[in-house]
């Protein structure tokens, strides 16, 4: 195995420890975070590297979202988007009311925060709970890696003398 082997499988377990989490199935909207993560333009490994990039969202699937303006980043939009899902039982008859729903709740989040974000107790911790739960076998990977290389070299210098 190499670092970068070693890498792609810590990559695979990563998203499959996020989207297994129960939180997130809770948390999850349109799948949008989803299709990023697992996209190839998600991550950049090297030699000796790995990133994983998030969505400009990613903070908030854990801790809320703070206080901003009524349409900071698409908030409106998204949220009345996001009405589709008719996920927590908004409902509502016509156009006209999904977007006076979606004001109201980009009102109400641009002046005191999503509700995760006002109510700590309700954050999830769905990103940190993957890493905890897959980097030590990724250090585990690693370690052989570097002993196997090693070792490779004691082997070479012993032959040599």
């Amino acid at each position: 195995m190499t670092n970068a082997e070693a890498f792609l499988k810590f990559r695979a377990n990563l998203i499959e420890a996020i989207l297994s989490n129960p939180d997130y199935k809770d948390a999850k909207a349109f799948g949008e975070f989803e299709a990023f993560i697992k996209s190839a333009k998600s991550y950049k490994i090297t030699d000796n590297s790995f990133v994983q990039f998030g969505t400009n969202y990613t903070i908030e699937i854990d801790k809320g979202r703070g206080k901003n303006k009524i349409n900071s980043g698409g908030l409106w939009g998204a949220i009345y988007e996001w009405l589709e899902l008719k996920k927590y039982g908004i409902n509502y008859q016509t156009d006209q009311e999904k977007k006076g729903i979606a004001f109201a709740i980009s009102k109400t989040i641009a002046k005191k925060g999503s509700y995760k974000h006002r109510n700590k107790s309700k954050r999830t911790k769905i990103i940190e709970s993957a890493i905890k739960k897959t980097l030590p076998s990724l250090l585990a990977d690693l370690t052989k890696i570097q002993v196997e290389e090693k070792t490779k070299q004691i082997v070479s210098i012993w032959q040599l003398t």
